[in-house]
């Protein structure tokens, strides 16, 4: 990785690691409005997870021999496992038969996170795209391309305009959490 990419992700480690501890205290200070409902956790989760992807790869990335490619894999599945649990904890609280002060019937916030999870689901599957390019196939130590048409540039840009993406979806995500009204 060429060194402007070092710098870059330094960057992206350093106002990542910001948001991530003010969205972390806004979070505490405003629990009120998010700690009762199983579905704005889910929300809180989201955009922690958020914040927290392009600080890891970017703390990946400038690890010296910059393993730049496993940080976004290991991100990548994270963060597509969160979004199954998080789809998950909406089905199961959209489809209560009864909807008492635990499970209240949805709203548009509700909603909205339910279907924007699929952006975020795309935002995921990228990194892991951007991350592959070449495995190592055990048996016979050959390498062979994963999706041939990522190079390492591609698979950089790809990663570094998701990392930004992360950021300001993650900020956006907790600001519409912390000023909807708690319901």
């Amino acid at each position: 990785m060429r060194s402007e990419w070092v710098g870059f992700f330094t960057t992206v480690v350093g106002i990542a690691g910001a948001i991530f501890a003010l969205l972390f205290v806004g979070l505490q200070l405003g629990h009120g409005r998010w700690f009762d409902d199983p579905r704005r956790k889910l929300a809180a989760e989201s955009a922690l997870t958020e914040l927290a992807a392009p600080l890891f790869v970017g703390l990946i990335a400038v690890i010296p021999g910059n393993p730049w490619r496993l940080g976004a894999v290991i991100v990548g599945c994270v963060g597509i496992s969160v979004q199954a649990r998080s789809w998950h904890g909406h089905l199961r609280t959209f489809s209560q038969p009864q909807y008492d002060v635990k499970y209240r019937a949805p709203g548009s916030f509700d909603k909205s996170q339910a279907w924007l999870g699929w952006l975020s689901f795309a935002v995921y599957a990228g990194l892991i795209v951007g991350g592959f390019h070449r495995v190592t196939w055990w048996p016979n130590g050959r390498t062979a391309p994963v999706f041939g048409f990522v190079t390492q540039d591609f698979g950089l840009y790809l990663i570094a305009s998701l990392c930004i993406w992360l950021v300001m979806s993650g900020v956006t995500e907790a600001w519409a959490l912390l000023v909807a009204k708690p319901r």
